[in-house]
């Protein structure tokens, strides 16, 4: 029963328990918007006060106990930013650096502080409201650098066709010199294997080793 109480409600029965439970529908605000004909953000909003009051009139309660139960905040505005922002767990690698959306985290270290207990240690990434990253490991905020996915190839510049049929060229000359050194290179060692006393050598050792010709019968 406490999996489809905390679960989300799907089948028309599972929904009906709740609305039944709260008394009130769940999507009551879109059918409201939807009778009231407001399909605006700036109309919607201006409406959005009236449909409270009526709202509220219906369905309010009255605490059991009047004292106002919420307690100061004894953080300063970093830790309340803390607070929240989205969390994500990440695990730190040998090499201390970690992925989040497609962007490398980097930890930056000292020489004298290369900090290898880091290695392997669960952190968590903070993605704050206004966009910033903060890495933490525990209460320690790591100082790090963050580096866009193959950022290193961004950086390469963009080559036009001039560039790349002069560097074509290039590549083709120095092919060409050097299968021409290598053919004079063959041909050079053909020649000093074969001295003149063995010119014509071996023509002569298949013409020795022929065989003779069948004799005829008359």
């Amino acid at each position: 029963m406490l999996d489809r109480l905390h679960g989300v409600q799907f089948s028309s029965y599972e929904k009906g328990r709740v609305e039944r439970a709260f008394q009130t529908l769940q999507d009551r605000l879109v059918k409201a918007l939807r009778l009231a004909r407001i399909n605006t953000i700036e109309t919607a909003n201006a409406w959005l006060p009236t449909y409270l009051i009526k709202h509220n009139a219906r369905f309010a309660r009255l605490a059991a106990d009047s004292a106002n139960a919420h307690r100061a905040f004894d953080g300063d505005a970093r830790d309340l930013a803390r607070v929240c922002a989205h969390h994500y767990a990440r695990v730190l690698s040998k090499t201390l650096t970690c992925q989040f959306k497609g962007r490398m985290l980097v930890v930056l270290t000292k020489p004298d502080q290369p900090r290898y207990a880091l290695r392997g240690q669960a952190v968590k990434i903070l993605e704050h409201l206004d966009g910033e990253l903060e890495l933490l490991w525990g209460t320690e905020a790591l100082p790090f650098k963050t580096f866009e996915r193959h950022q290193h190839l961004s950086a390469t510049r963009v080559a036009d066709d001039k560039m790349i049929n002069a560097r074509v060229d290039e590549v083709l000359t120095k092919e060409a010199a050097r299968l021409r050194k290598l053919k004079e290179q063959v041909a050079s060692h053909n020649a000093s294997t074969k001295s003149p006393q063995t010119k014509g050598m071996g023509v002569v050792a298949l013409r020795a080793h022929r065989a003779p010709a069948p004799a005829v019968d008359n």
